[in-house]
């Protein structure tokens, strides 16, 4: 099939992977969503929106990496069930605010699922909180370092105040003394961290780029 064609999804990347024995699914689950997350950005133009797509992943199961049959496969897919022409030509070059609003959540988005994905000691997560707590700081620098347009600062000023509660759970959840105190902060942070208010933002920027 051409993919120019109508078609249900678009394979963009397919990933080696190293691992001798069989990781399980669960750990393939969660390469799968890394790996294939990381290699949208690498293969989609960094400058463009694009219209909303789905990463899905294919992986082997024991039987196949037995055959050594040892990679995961990237798939895109629409939301809205076809995929008119190939990816690639789908994107349109950001606006002055698109770009913007872009650079300003790639860390937050690229560091935040890693620190869902941990499972160590509380310690551990105590520490990546502390990453977390810059990122959220360099966020709000970046959304007050000048003004929007009229109509996205309104917006903008009700994401920064959460975005600025939330500055404040990942402090207190770097300084946790214990466990308890980790949790508590990061209950918070579920709280205050402004999805609401950041897709106000994304739906009147028309930014529909995963």
């Amino acid at each position: 099939m051409r993919c120019d064609d109508l078609h249900d999804g678009e394979v963009y990347a397919r990933i080696l992977l190293s691992e001798n024995n069989f990781p399980g699914q669960n750990e393939l689950d969660r390469m799968g969503s890394e790996e294939c997350a990381a290699a949208s950005e690498e293969f989609l133009d960094h400058d463009s929106n694009y219209p909303p797509l789905d990463i899905h992943f294919l992986f082997p199961k024991d039987s196949g990496w037995q055959g050594h049959v040892r990679w995961i496969t990237c798939i895109y897919m629409s939301p809205a069930g076809v995929i008119r022409k190939p990816v690639l030509q789908n994107g349109t070059p950001y606006t002055v605010e698109q770009k913007r609003y872009a650079v300003t959540v790639q860390s937050y988005n690229r560091e935040f699922p890693k620190f869902q994905a941990l499972r160590g000691q509380w310690t551990e997560r105590s520490e990546k909180a502390g990453a977390m707590q810059q990122i959220v700081w360099w966020e709000v620098l970046e959304l007050t370092s000048a003004p929007w347009s009229p109509e996205m600062q309104p917006l903008i000023n009700d994401w920064v105040a959460k975005k600025r509660a939330e500055l404040v759970d990942w402090t207190e959840a770097a300084a946790a003394g214990d466990a308890k105190q980790l949790e508590e902060a990061l209950a918070n942070q579920a709280q205050d961290n402004g999805l609401a208010e950041e897709k106000k933002v994304r739906d009147a920027l028309r930014f529909t780029r995963n």
